[in-house]
């Protein structure tokens, strides 16, 4: 029970801290230590996915679309949370690191960040981003916040969705939530409702609209009394991204998705394998193209890959940023992980790595009529599907640890239904 506890303090303090930076570093490792602490195997299904990058990689490199460095970079990031997102928990053995011991800390060091995060935001800074002071500004800053809040809000909501209705359940759930909705990230916050909105349509009742609506009211209470301005921000966002005339310097997101779908069409064998992992929009593109300087260009240089210097780098560089009416909103990033794959590692991956994980999330749904755990993961699954969407969160510490979470559920979940078969 001890090592348990240190473990999963030190899980919290990695994944909830500026120390969050080094996950994608040591991203090989982290499969090592899931199958010693969370008894994860590979399967069928990781050893295809792995076969097709690798048949990718190969074409890419032989077109010259993307350089060795690309791909190498890509393979230490990307095979690791692959394994992590499709291992199996093992049945027959029991885990190092309980499910009560990791949330409960998880739980704890989040409250700690999100109370610094109400000071910094209504005492000391007064600004909207510093709500996510003590998370710290790597790669996504405060809107990585918003995810993990997230997580808290959707496991507490799981459980109301289950008529568990005690006080603690209830203050959990309200005290996250306003952290979840403080940190202000719009298109968490877009993806988090049509999460719920889903949900409920798929399980129709008059109680669960009424469930809808307020959850939906809540929120909107939460936005309109706290900040308004945010609010019209993000209704003037999705204004933007909509309008054709505007989306060129005003939602290059909108100009992304348009250059995938020409590339797609333009050309069948990129559809088919993709030009080559890293070498569009991925986060590996980001690393080491020549606007980046970090320890992954010490070691292996700059690169710019022919499709992500045409059609992604003219919308995201040192040139556009420094302009900020050129960068405001998330409708101006042109991210997003189901692009990343489709145009990197080909149509055909994309289609089996959607199976693959949309058939993990039936079976979860599946199991989640009868059982709170398995409901929550079912949202969890949906809200993190939903959200590669729109950004390329398959490559950050977010994700990791919504694999770390689910992986440490269900193997506590297969422990603790083999010791009731033992007894």
């Amino acid at each position: 029970m001890q090592k348990s506890k240190i473990y999963s303090n030190a899980i919290s303090i990695l994944f909830l801290t500026p120390l969050r930076a080094i996950v994608i570093l040591i991203a090989p490792v982290l499969p090592f230590l899931l199958k010693k602490y969370f008894h994860c195997k590979a399967n069928q299904k990781i050893r295809i996915l792995y076969f097709v990058i690798i048949v990718s990689s190969l074409i890419g490199l032989l077109r010259g679309y993307v350089d060795f460095a690309n791909v190498i970079l890509y393979l230490w990031i990307c095979f690791p949370i692959i394994f992590l997102l499709f291992g199996d928990v093992r049945e027959n053995v029991s885990s190092v690191v309980s499910w009560d011991a990791l949330f409960r800390s998880l739980r704890w060091w989040l409250i700690i960040i999100d109370v610094c995060g109400f000071i910094c935001r209504f005492i000391i800074f007064r600004t909207v981003d510093d709500f996510g002071y003590a998370y710290g500004a790597h790669f996504k800053g405060v809107s990585g916040l918003s995810v993990v809040n997230a997580f808290m809000v959707l496991y507490y909501l799981s459980h109301l969705l289950k008529g568990e209705m005690s006080k603690r359940i209830i203050n959990n759930f309200l005290f996250f939530f306003c952290s979840f909705i403080f940190c202000f990230s719009g298109l968490t916050t877009v993806t988090f409702f049509v999460t719920i909105i889903l949900y409920f349509a798929l399980n129709i009742k008059p109680k669960n609209l009424v469930k809808t609506a307020v959850l939906l009211l809540l929120g909107l209470f939460v936005l309109i009394y706290s900040a308004k301005d945010v609010l019209y921000y993000n209704i003037r966002n999705v204004e933007l991204f909509l309008s054709s005339e505007d989306s060129q310097d005003n939602a290059r997101k909108r100009v992304m998705y348009s250059n995938f779908f020409n590339l797609m069409a333009s050309d069948l064998s990129v559809a088919s394998v993709g030009v080559g992992p890293g070498g569009y929009n991925s986060r590996t593109c980001f690393l080491l193209n020549d606007d980046s300087n970090n320890i992954f260009t010490t070691v292996l240089g700059h690169h710019m890959p022919v499709y992500h210097k045409n059609d992604i780098f003219p919308l995201w560089n040192k040139a556009v940023v420094s302009f900020e009416s050129f960068t405001d909103g998330a409708r101006n990033k042109p991210f997003s992980s189901i692009v990343a794959f489709g145009a990197e590692v080909g149509l055909v991956f994309l289609f089996m790595f959607s199976f693959y994980w949309l058939k993990n999330i039936n079976k979860f749904r599946k199991r989640s009529n009868a059982d709170s755990d398995y409901l929550y993961l079912y949202l969890l699954n949906v809200f993190m599907f939903l959200l590669l969407l729109t950004e390329y969160w398959f490559e950050s510490s977010e994700f990791v640890l919504f694999l770390i979470i689910q992986n440490t559920l269900l193997a506590s979940k297969k422990s603790h239904k083999l010791q009731i078969v033992k007894s």
